[in-house]
């Protein structure tokens, strides 16, 4: 269902007056004949004349406003789910090692985000974000498999990730057993054939024994461990948990006319910030949820400076302009100056960032101007200005894709955050 009431622009509470006001201002810059006829500009003015023929009457406003709050109420979270709609992720689950030897330590690293519940097995429940070594006690398997399993319990959601480890101890143990055989073999080769018929015998019989003899010795060895039911157990020392900053990589589409690009970023759900405000319509990878995640377990990394950048994927701007494309950015926006009142510890460093078409020097130009135009609005809005450590245009210093790739291109085009302080 549609905010009729956020296409304009609008307050719950607006009155007559601030409607036709908004209609006015909206109607003529997004007017088809003010744009050459463009498709963008064509159903956003259809937005726009929808939401005002329904909420200029009042019959047909109460109706609305009736239907909107019932559809809100039965998509909004229960109280007690503290923020937790979102389908659960696992953005990163490794170990440090890809095979092992019986008894040796292997360290495993993981972040889940919008779990409640999250079980290594066979290792048992652990935190979220975490890292811990174990011993693995195990010689009998070629392989063994380590699940990661992390639950939304609220929206009754799971997913897994899986680490295979290769046993080199099972292998060293049937390899040199293979080896022994061969040899024994090769060597009953070189055997004389001057030697008479007792000697011939008696080799071949040794021949047989030995492989017997190794394969009991193996059957030992195994028997040796079976009382120790438990392949991995946790060792003493545990290490502090890790945060592993993988961005997610969203699939895009581009307006092959306004150059628009569409993010799928999955579900949307409501983010509760710790000072009461509710964000409405947030996506699971948006850069709200991203930013909020990081502030509750990132970690700053002051060596690499490309690291703890992130994208603001609304904020887009009209081709060779420096005006919002669409009513998303200025929402995005408002939404990062409320995360910014609920988290006054945190700081952001604003960077406008062109694709390579086009000139250098003008492409750095007009990037640094989109990104002093956030800061400015992120100001506006609420933030404090002090939040904003600087805004920077980088123009295409930092774009990857070649000309003609319009997907690519696509991502080069973006302006971004980085944290800066916690």
């Amino acid at each position: 269902m549609k905010d009729y009431y956020y296409i304009l622009g609008l307050k719950r509470n607006a009155t007559i007056e601030e409607i036709k006001k908004s209609y006015r201002k909206l109607s003529l810059k997004f007017h088809p004949d003010q744009n050459n006829g463009d498709e963008f500009f064509v159903e956003r003015f259809k937005e726009i004349k929808d939401a005002y023929d329904v909420l200029i009457d009042s019959a047909e406003k109460e109706k609305y406003d009736s239907l909107f709050e019932k559809h809100f109420n039965q998509s909004k979270p229960k109280s007690d789910n503290k923020g937790f709609n979102f389908l659960p992720i696992i953005e990163n689950f490794t170990s440090n090692k890809s095979s092992f030897e019986f008894d040796e330590t292997i360290t495993f690293s993981w972040k889940t985000i919008n779990a409640n519940k999250v079980l290594i097995k066979p290792l048992g429940d652990v935190d979220p974000i975490g890292q811990k070594s174990y011993k693995i006690k195990d010689f009998k398997n070629e392989y063994i498999e380590i699940v990661l399993v992390a639950e939304n319990s609220i929206i009754n959601k799971t997913v897994s990730s899986t680490i295979i480890l290769q046993n080199k101890t099972y292998k060293n143990l049937y390899d040199d057993l293979r080896n022994k055989i061969e040899r024994e073999k090769n060597s009953s080769k070189v055997t004389s054939t001057n030697n008479d018929n007792t000697n011939n015998s008696k080799s071949n019989a040794l021949q047989w024994i030995l492989p017997i003899l190794l394969l009991l010795g193996v059957f030992v060895f195994r028997k040796n461990f079976e009382n120790k039911n438990e392949i991995l157990t946790e060792s003493i020392t545990e290490v502090t948990p890790v945060t592993i900053s993988t961005p997610y990589e969203a699939k895009v589409s581009v307006d092959a006319i306004t150059n628009i690009v569409k993010y799928d970023l999955g579900i949307e759900g409501v983010l509760e910030l710790p000072n009461g405000v509710n964000l409405k319509n947030i996506a699971e990878h948006s850069f709200e949820n991203t930013l909020v995640n990081f502030i509750k377990t990132g970690t700053i990394d002051t060596v690499n400076k490309a690291a703890n950048w992130f994208n603001l994927h609304d904020v887009q701007f009209l081709n060779n302009k420096t005006t919002y494309s669409t009513p998303k950015a200025m929402q995005q926006i408002k939404n990062i100056s409320e995360i910014l009142k609920a988290y006054p510890k945190v700081v952001l460093k604003i960077g406008g960032n062109t694709d390579v078409s086009g000139d250098a020097a003008k492409n750095k130009a007009i990037s640094d101007y989109r990104a002093k135009q956030v800061m400015k609005d992120l100001i506006a809005n609420g933030a404090f200005a002090n939040q904003i450590k600087e805004a920077v245009g980088y123009g295409s210093e930092f774009a990857v894709a070649p000309v003609g790739d319009k997907e690519a291109m696509a991502r080069d085009r973006k302006t971004t955050a980085k944290v800066v302080a916690l």
